[in-house]
């Protein structure tokens, strides 16, 4: 959609889409982004699956001399230890995200927390970043429960969080492990008790999939459908496409991600790595998703998020309507913490 929106061509070229599947490992990601990279000539790639994945990839793509824009790795050591020249995170990263969605929390006494984390690099980059934030404002990790990537049964966890005496549970797993969780915590009882439960990363995809479960879900997003005329319009265009399911932050940020790329190439009359990235760099992302966000020395894009809750019955105007947007929470405090890279170091 973004390179129809775009017309089609930059520079007077065809602009061409690739897909890949990673599996969401590593090695087949890196193995088949090297031979678009030493083969297909491709000179940018987007979303990066999960985190691990990610990382790898922006690997590649430095050594590559090409481009890495992260719309889907949401770990923050994209723009931290592990940050690269050639890399750019569009979409929210673990630091963001666990600030917003904890910051209002924090506010209504949900001072003690128990983290029900899976064992990869997302997971437990979100629980690090959520428990800095956690115990930087006053509050406790009264414990946490590893899981395995894909885990069916989660119980035993429940069991010590219900146990731990704390206020609230943080669920630092996406997608899939993200829907069984809640699933379970409703199963569980716990759901609408006197224990909250805080979603650190949920996608509109997930709600679809967790039905009257996901009721009174807290959590921080980039995106929503309906947020303004634009957002609804463009949406609704994506809808048509894709059997009515509402476009996620990944679908959000990847259109934001090739439209800010190919004004870069148009500004900088070229696609040389170098050259499209400072066009990049020098211009603000502004879209139909993103208003004027800068692009930071470490190359996290300062896009703002919004506080979400997931509407009980009889407050949704429609079946779409499913979700209520509340507090803006700006890109300046969500991502002042300090950092691990490089880069800003040596920027002074």
């Amino acid at each position: 959609m973004a390179v129809e929106d775009f017309g089609g061509t930059v520079l007077g070229r065809p602009v061409e889409v690739l897909q890949i599947d990673t599996q969401n490992k590593p090695d087949v990601g890196t193995s088949l982004v090297k031979e678009w990279f030493d083969r297909q000539d491709v000179r940018a790639v987007l979303d990066g699956s999960a985190s691990s994945v990610g990382l790898a990839i922006s690997t590649l793509a430095k050594q590559s001399g090409r481009m890495f824009l992260s719309t889907g790795s949401f770990t923050s050591e994209l723009v931290g230890a592990s940050c690269s020249p050639s890399t750019i995170q569009f979409i929210p990263n673990t630091r963001g995200l666990a600030v917003a969605g904890l910051q209002e929390a924090m506010a209504e006494g949900m001072g003690t927390w128990f983290f029900l984390t899976p064992d990869y690099a997302f997971g437990t980059a979100m629980q690090r970043d959520a428990t800095g934030y956690i115990e930087a404002n006053g509050g406790k990790v009264l414990g946490a429960a590893l899981h395995p990537l894909g885990q069916s049964d989660l119980s035993a966890y429940l069991l010590r969080a219900q146990s731990s005496g704390a206020k609230a549970i943080a669920i630092a797993s996406a997608g899939g492990d993200l829907v069984n969780a809640v699933k379970q915590v409703s199963e569980f009882g716990l759901a609408g008790g006197p224990i909250r439960i805080y979603g650190m990363l949920v996608n509109f995809s997930d709600l679809e999939a967790l039905g009257e479960q996901g009721q009174g879900l807290r959590f921080a997003t980039a995106t929503y459908w309906a947020m303004n005329d634009k957002t609804r319009a463009w949406s609704e265009r994506f809808m048509a496409r894709h059997g009515g399911h509402q476009p996620t932050m990944v679908h959000a940020m990847t259109y934001s991600a090739v439209t800010h790329y190919l004004k870069a190439v148009k500004a900088a009359g070229t696609d040389s790595t170098d050259a499209v990235l400072d066009a990049m760099r020098a211009a603000p992302v502004n879209d139909i998703w993103v208003e004027n966000a800068p692009i930071r020395g470490d190359g996290r894009v300062m896009n703002d998020l919004y506080i979400a809750r997931v509407r009980k019955p009889g407050e949704a105007r429609d079946k779409r309507d499913t979700v209520e947007v509340g507090a803006r929470m700006p890109a300046a405090k969500l991502y002042n913490g300090p950092s691990a890279c490089p880069l800003l170091r040596a920027a002074g």
